[in-house]
């Protein structure tokens, strides 16, 4: 599938598993670079283990609730 979105950069939250990874996974594919993040005790190194040799992807630990974490994300 092309979506057009190459070179674009995406943020993916709730990504440590689930939808939010193969969101990552997806949009890796189509050749975005992507920021996963998750609260703070996942595996979100275990994500990024899985997925970079898809395209450039790093990891976050964020809990969205505290606004101090939501401002680092984009720090």
């Amino acid at each position: 599938m092309n979506l057009d979105i190459a070179g674009k950069i995406a943020l993916v939250t709730g990504a440590d598993s689930g939808m939010g990874k193969e969101t990552a996974r997806m949009l890796l594919q189509e050749g975005v670079r992507v920021a996963i993040t998750d609260q703070p005790g996942g595996d979100l190194a275990k994500s990024v283990e899985d997925l970079k040799a898809l395209g450039e992807v790093i990891a976050v630990e964020a809990d969205l609730t505290r606004l101090d974490d939501v401002k680092a994300l984009f720090a």
